[in-house]
């Protein structure tokens, strides 16, 4: 299955979170003081698989808070 890792400055591992989708893709921090870490996962047609879940969101809260990204202009 897959996982989010969490990486010091200097590459070293913190935390690794499993999740029950094989192919996590993007990850972003939510809630009110960026307590969430929401992560995304892809939907594959190939991957026949009742245990992962394909094409969901999970949202993880056992997290330190994390940092929103700054806001961006175009």
């Amino acid at each position: 299955m897959g996982c989010v890792i969490c990486l010091s400055p200097g590459g070293e591992l913190i935390k690794t979170i499993k999740l029950c989708a094989i192919k996590p893709t993007c990850t972003a921090f939510g809630g009110e003081n960026a307590e969430w870490l929401l992560v995304t996962s892809a939907f594959d047609e190939a991957i026949n698989n009742a245990v992962s879940e394909q094409g969901a969101v999970f949202q993880i809260s056992d997290i330190k808070n994390g940092q929103f990204e700054p806001p961006v202009l175009l």
